[in-house]
């Protein structure tokens, strides 16, 4: 029996501890409200969804999973837009609070329960409705006439026609003819008003296409006379040669036009009769290094768009659904799992570098490598106690390793900063990037 007791008391008192405990819990969230609703608060839609979560799930453990208030506010959204907003959220945590400390002296027996107030309610005497007696009244009633008097009117008399009726046909009578009422006569309609012809428009010459510009112009073939001999003199006097202008010829065209060939005296229309003038296609120079620098060029420019969006992508992933585990990134190592995972969306060939470099205290780094090795990616993350003239000593470390390299021609740098812990992170990129001849450095510090 002693057992029973204690064991109650023991469970009383953690119940006691529990509810104490939610108290405190849903205290803290009201500097955290005040501190979303200052302005320029750091990455406010990220906190404010991960206040939520915590706070529902605060409100389940307090109340239970079955209770009215976990299932009021299992889908509760923070309003701190403005004051009210802000203050009427506020104010729903204090009821929830309210709530928990009536709860908490219900078990330390400090606030009588409501069946127990009904129990101890002294007893009422009942009470017995009596339909009140009521006596009978004798009511006289006297009916009195009341009389209205005329009101004086003058009456005019207006003639009026008489109506005689018809009357009625003698039997065998033929009925009387009925007439039907005459229908009203329609206004005349003007004739339509017939809008005069429209002139056709004349066709418009087409437009000769630019193309037209570039191509060339054959010359008809002139049949040979059928004797080589002179023609005979004319006895007109010859007329005065026409000069004729110098003819423009067009503008060089892009590689692949068609261009005239040179004319020899064989070909040439002015050396001899039924010459044809011939074109020829002049092929497009080849690609050589061009082309690979231009394919560098693009996976340089995929890479540095992937590191400038990568904060998106890891603030998407906490946003999951309620109580679903997700994906933090702590430290580095959490960096380059993601950056990884990244750039297989976009790349089939990647190549790794594992080293320890000096700053790591022994700690390996992974290194990402693209393009036959030429294209090294390197990734840092900020933290607690990381200064801004040890991140930059990190990437001079880093830059004197794959400088040596024989066949690395590309460093980037990717410094995700989520906390916002580099003040000038244009500056940065700036002092830290380089340009040389034969080895080139790319600073990018996301998000800015």
């Amino acid at each position: 029996m002693g057992r029973t007791k204690s064991e109650r008391v023991r469970s009383k008192q953690l119940g006691i501890d529990d509810v104490t405990q939610s108290i405190e819990q849903l205290q803290a969230f009201i500097p955290k409200l005040e501190d979303l609703g200052r302005e320029g608060f750091p990455y406010l839609e990220g906190a404010q969804t991960r206040t939520e979560l915590q706070l529902r799930e605060c409100i389940k453990r307090a109340f239970g999973e079955k209770s009215p208030e976990f299932q009021t506010h299992r889908h509760l959204k923070l309003s701190i837009a403005s004051s009210t907003e802000k203050k009427q959220t506020v104010a729903l945590i204090r009821n929830l609070i309210g709530s928990l400390e009536e709860k908490k002296l219900e078990l330390q027996g400090l606030k009588p329960a409501a069946t127990d107030v009904a129990a101890h309610s002294p007893n009422t005497s009942p009470m017995t409705l009596v339909p009140p007696t009521v006596s009978p009244a004798q009511v006289s009633m006297t009916s009195v006439a009341t009389t209205v008097r005329p009101t004086s009117a003058t009456l005019q008399l207006v003639p009026s026609v008489e109506y005689t009726p018809d009357p009625a046909p003698p039997p065998g009578a033929a009925p009387a003819p009925v007439i039907e009422p005459i229908s009203p006569v329609p206004e005349s309609v003007p004739p339509p008003v017939v809008p005069p012809p429209v002139q056709p428009i004349p066709p418009r010459a087409p437009i000769e296409p630019i193309s037209s510009l570039f191509r060339t112009q054959e010359t008809k073939a002139i049949t040979p006379p059928a004797s080589e001999s002179p023609p005979p003199p004319s006895s007109e006097p010859p007329r005065a040669a026409v000069p004729v202008p110098p003819v423009t010829p067009p503008p060089a065209a892009a590689p692949a036009a068609l261009v005239e060939a040179p004319a020899s005296p064989a070909t040439n229309p002015e050396a001899g009769p039924g010459a044809i003038r011939k074109t020829q296609e002049v092929p497009s120079p080849t690609l050589g290094t061009d082309s690979l620098a231009t394919a560098e060029m693009d996976d340089l420019s995929t890479t540095k768009k992937l590191c400038q969006r990568f904060h998106m992508v890891a603030r998407q992933l906490r946003l999951r659904g309620e109580y679903r585990s997700t994906v933090n990134i702590d430290d580095e190592f959490d960096l380059q799992d993601l950056m990884h995972a990244l750039l297989r969306v976009r790349f089939d060939d990647i190549g790794t570098d594992e080293w320890t470099p000096a700053y790591t205290e022994g700690a390996s780094r992974t290194t990402f490598l693209l393009d036959h090795d030429r294209l090294a990616i390197v990734v840092k993350k900020t933290r607690t106690g990381l200064s801004r003239k040890d991140l930059m000593d990190q990437v001079r470390a880093d830059v004197e390793r794959y400088r040596a390299r024989g066949r690395c021609t590309h460093l980037l740098c990717f410094i995700y900063d989520p906390d916002g812990r580099v003040g000038n992170p244009r500056g940065l990129e700036n002092e830290l990037s380089s340009t040389s001849e034969h080895f080139t450095v790319d600073v990018v510090v996301a998000p800015k």
